[in-house]
């Protein structure tokens, strides 16, 4: 069976609107609020859709590094998950366009708007890549505190085989002294 190759999806999805919040501040600074008077609401929702991918990758690292040694290992894995970036830019560029919609009408530059998505498509993909290589070692890093065998406390041997007032060669001398078996007198 192969394997589903859509597993990006939701990260870009979930990713496309608070690139698109970050590029509207590169693109147009404190000049105007994005979206409106819908600021609010989209900002919050771009914040649970930011804290969702977080706890996502959070889950998805936990659940890989039961068996895994390193961290790089891990982290090319959760990599798989993490959108790239034409799917990222393309769903930065919509959710631009949504914002721009919402707001009054006014004077854009495109190719203010264009250069200022393209920065924060880069800045957030490269973020990214960077915190699920930290999120990845930081696993590791934990798991292996959590699972490191404890190392047995040194507890000196009760038990005495000997009593303590005899040396050694005392107690081989005393195997010695004893009477050989009786033995049974021949017959004949």
């Amino acid at each position: 069976m192969e394997k589903w190759r859509g597993r990006s999806v939701p990260a870009t999805l979930a990713l496309g609107l608070p690139t698109a919040l970050f590029a509207h501040v590169l693109a147009f600074g404190q000049g105007h609020i994005a979206a409106g008077e819908a600021h609010t609401i989209f900002v919050q929702f771009a914040l649970a859709l930011s804290g969702a991918t977080v706890l996502l990758l959070g889950t998805l690292s936990a659940l890989g590094a039961r068996n895994l040694r390193d961290g790089s290992v891990l982290a090319a894995k959760l990599r798989v998950h993490l959108p790239k970036w034409p799917s990222l830019l393309a769903s930065c560029v919509a959710c631009f366009l949504l914002i721009e919609s919402a707001e009054p009408a006014h004077d854009v530059h495109f190719g203010v708007a264009a250069l200022g998505i393209g920065f924060a498509v880069a800045i957030v993909h490269l973020l990214l890549s960077r915190f699920v290589t930290t999120l990845a070692h930081a696993t590791i890093a934990i798991v292996r505190t959590l699972t490191v065998a404890r190392r047995p406390a040194y507890r000196p041997n009760r038990r005495v085989s000997r009593p303590p007032h005899l040396p050694v060669f005392a107690l081989l001398r005393r195997l010695e002294i004893r009477p050989p078996p009786l033995r049974r007198p021949l017959e004949g």
